[in-house]
């Protein structure tokens, strides 16, 4: 496996636990809303 390839993936599983978090975050942040539905990634 190539240093480009396993950059490639690596930086594949950040944004997805960025999206994770993201998501996350809102939902916490939204949990008093009324009319909030909690989001999943």
């Amino acid at each position: 496996m190539s240093v480009s390839v396993a950059s490639s993936i690596a930086l594949s599983a950040l944004r997805a636990a960025q999206v994770g978090l993201s998501v996350s975050s809102a939902n916490i942040a939204n949990a008093d809303v009324d009319g909030y539905t909690v989001k999943t990634a």
